[in-house]
């Protein structure tokens, strides 16, 4: 599965900024664990030029914790793992491409993705400059391969 996203900030993503993007996906028993695939550009000194990171972690903190406190609960409750891989990535000014890949597959059979199914998501970001967390609602990620599938009746 790929996810193209175009991400326009409310500024320009300079190097001073501290900038955090999340793509949150619920999973579990009652949806209380969270997978996130996380995009993170930060700079201490303005003079220290910083790359953008991404990473791919599995937390033990509901999605509505995790967007609380971004930062705690992927800090304490969260393990990397090479889920979700970076394709592209590339900024211009305001606009933030992204571009991920995740196999359907997963280690943890709780965060295994069906074609056929729906999961729940959402996407933020954290902005120093704004001092903001800034969360969508929950969408719908269809996960549908847009070719007809012969399904026996049962």
């Amino acid at each position: 599965m790929q996810i193209d996203a175009k991400i326009v900030a409310p500024h320009v993503l300079k190097n001073s900024n501290i900038f955090t993007l999340g793509f949150l996906f619920p999973y579990g028993k009652n949806q209380k664990k969270t997978e996130a695939f996380v995009v993170k550009k930060s700079t201490i000194f303005k003079f220290i030029e910083s790359d953008w990171k991404t990473e791919s972690v599995a937390s033990r903190a509901s999605l509505g914790y995790v967007k609380e406190s971004p930062t705690i609960s992927m800090f304490f409750t969260s393990k990397q793992n090479s889920d979700w891989q970076r394709m592209s990535l590339v900024e211009n000014k305001k606009v933030l491409k992204i571009s991920m890949r995740r196999n359907f597959i997963s280690g943890d059979k709780k965060r295994v993705f069906y074609l056929g199914t729906t999961r729940p998501w959402t996407v933020g970001f954290i902005d120093k400059d704004y001092d903001n967390k800034i969360w969508s609602p929950s969408m719908d990620l269809v996960l549908d391969s847009c070719f007809p599938i012969n399904r026996p009746y049962s």
